[in-house]
């Protein structure tokens, strides 16, 4: 990091997280999202820091950012989880009535499913090297294939 942290502007945070994840700072990515910095800041290539750590193929960084993330929303967004595991509970028994995916858990695929500017999500960035350990993480979280471009490349 070149400066303090606690002195960047909301950009700053969000580019130096960015930089932290090419660069597999581990340290360095705790602090930026300490201070709050976005993980759905886009960089190069409209690459979040999601795309950045799975193209890196680093399993660390990518769990703490999705883990991170799941925090976040769970936070912003416990009242309407809350009210949606109730409306679950309570109509259990009701075949008629759907039964509605958790605000987190879809806010969460999304997360996971951003498309960089090639198409790809954070999975293809991960297929493309190989990295077994980070696919299922991502996976495991919701995530799906892009598109890709249209002579054939991941990017």
């Amino acid at each position: 990091m070149q400066r303090s942290v606690e002195h960047m502007s909301k950009k700053e945070l969000d580019q130096g997280l960015n930089r932290a994840v090419k660069e597999e700072s581990l340290k360095n990515v705790k602090a930026y999202l300490s201070y709050g910095a976005d993980m759905s800041y886009e960089g190069k290539r409209s690459r979040t820091s999601l795309h950045v750590a799975a193209r890196k193929g680093n399993y660390e960084i990518t769990k703490l950012l999705i883990d991170t993330q799941r925090k976040r929303y769970k936070k912003k967004y416990w009242f309407d989880d809350f009210l949606v595991r109730f409306t679950n509970y309570f109509f259990f028994f009701c075949k008629d009535v759907p039964q509605e995916e958790l605000f987190v858990d879809d806010f969460m695929r999304m997360f996971v499913n951003q498309l960089d500017s090639g198409g790809n999500t954070a999975l293809d960035l991960a297929i493309s090297l190989g990295n077994q350990e980070v696919q299922s993480l991502l996976v495991q979280e919701g995530a799906q294939k892009g598109t890709k471009k249209a002579n054939g490349h991941l990017w």
